[in-house]
């Protein structure tokens, strides 16, 4: 299935990453911190409509 395939290669990609890190969470937290400073376009954003209230 091809979104079996997605998530494998999504979760080796992560593995890769953190190997390259030493598998430390704390250098991992901080090589994600510094990709998004790099990339602050690429950053989550809630563009979800306010919900309508009842008056």
């Amino acid at each position: 299935m091809m979104k079996d395939e997605a998530i494998s290669q999504i979760r080796e990609v992560r593995h890769i990453i953190s190997e390259e890190h030493g598998h430390d969470p704390q250098r991992l937290v901080d090589y994600y911190i510094e990709l998004q400073k790099q990339y602050p376009q690429a950053q989550f954003q809630d563009n979800q409509p306010e919900p309508v209230q009842a008056s």
